[in-house]
């Protein structure tokens, strides 16, 4: 069996790889928001940020760090349709955000904690938009089974009002 240069560059290169992606897993694995804030920590070059946060989320994302028109830090992690899944300001505050296959939201996690004693849920349906929604605040309207309970003429209204007083 005959070994060719360019066959032994080839094994050096997937070695390299090997290596650089087990450290991204490594990493992935043990930081924790904020995010840019431990990278930093944890002396992460920052041109290797996105390849990170690749193996993080398991699928290709954009990110961009900058400083804001006062000189604070700022980073933003976006999918490929822009959606923004995680950003981290001043101090460490973060965002952390995930969405369905039709770009909704329905996971949204604020590091201040404003927002985050509240969460909804809403379903949608490629033909008619949205179908179901239900929040944290007692709202819920159901399109398949025609509830609406802020509606004053539903079923479920004086129910729903009796609820919110409790």
């Amino acid at each position: 069996m005959k070994v060719t240069i360019k066959e032994i560059i080839k094994e050096i290169i997937k070695e390299s790889n090997d290596k650089k992606q087990r450290y991204y897993d490594k990493i992935s694995k043990v930081m924790n928001p904020p995010y840019f804030v431990d990278l930093e920590k944890l002396g992460v070059p920052q041109d290797e940020w996105e390849d990170v946060f690749k193996t993080l989320y398991k699928y290709d994302v954009l990110v961009d760090t900058s400083l804001d028109g006062r000189g604070k830090f700022r980073g933003i992690i976006t999918d490929k349709k822009s959606n923004i899944l995680y950003s981290e300001g001043e101090g460490g505050n973060y965002d952390i955000r995930e969405f369905d296959k039709n770009d909704n939201v329905i996971y949204h996690f604020k590091s201040d904690g404003k927002g985050n004693d509240s969460w909804a849920k809403s379903v949608f349906n490629g033909d008619e938009g949205l179908i179901y929604y239900e929040n944290s605040k007692g709202r819920l309207m159901d399109k398949v089974k025609g509830i609406d309970i802020n509606d004053p003429n539903s079923e479920y209204f004086e129910w729903h009002w009796l609820f919110n007083l409790l």
